[in-house]
């Protein structure tokens, strides 16, 4: 599905979008839509730093989106930039494949193993570049829980709370 920002007059088609709450056309093309709240990116080697960069910037002018994922094709790895109770888009970062990548919006985890599932991809151990770390007491992981091993199915409607 294509997605339209009215804010910057962009059209791009995410990997993944997530709608809360009804899927707003924003023409009589069927395949338009406004208003995601989350938008999953899979990396690839030659538009990693777009997708990292302007259409990031871009995708921020999207008053609903609260998750902007970036999955990594190359290595184990996927960024998360959530916006925070103060309006600003923090990072955390998931490089370990028994790390568990919440997203938060819908209330979904799953392992980085699951994800990775099927690809040849193993843990590295590698640090992205230094201009994407966080605070290394960004947030524990729910590892220890063994309810967060597998991709947990959200009922629709069960959560993507509206904020003013």
């Amino acid at each position: 599905m294509r997605v339209h920002i009215p804010e910057n007059t962009l059209y791009t088609y995410p990997d993944i979008s997530v709608f809360c709450g009804d899927l707003m056309d924003m023409s009589e093309e069927d395949d338009n839509a406004v208003g995601p709240s989350v938008l999953i990116q899979i990396l690839s080697p030659s538009i990693n730093n777009y997708d990292r960069g302007v259409k990031f910037e871009l995708y921020r002018d999207i008053p609903t989106l609260k998750e902007y994922i970036l999955i990594d094709s190359e290595a184990v790895g996927i960024e998360v930039w959530r916006l925070n109770e103060q309006n600003r888009w923090k990072l955390e970062q998931y490089k370990y494949l028994k790390s568990i990548l919440e997203i938060q919006t819908v209330a979904f985890a799953s392992s980085l193993e699951e994800i990775y599932k099927g690809t040849h991809l193993q843990d590295t151990g590698q640090q992205l570049p230094a201009f994407f770390h966080t605070s290394p007491a960004s947030r524990p992981y729910p590892s220890a829980d063994p309810s967060f091993a597998s991709p947990t199915p959200v009922a629709p409607g069960t959560h993507c709370p509206v904020s003013s």
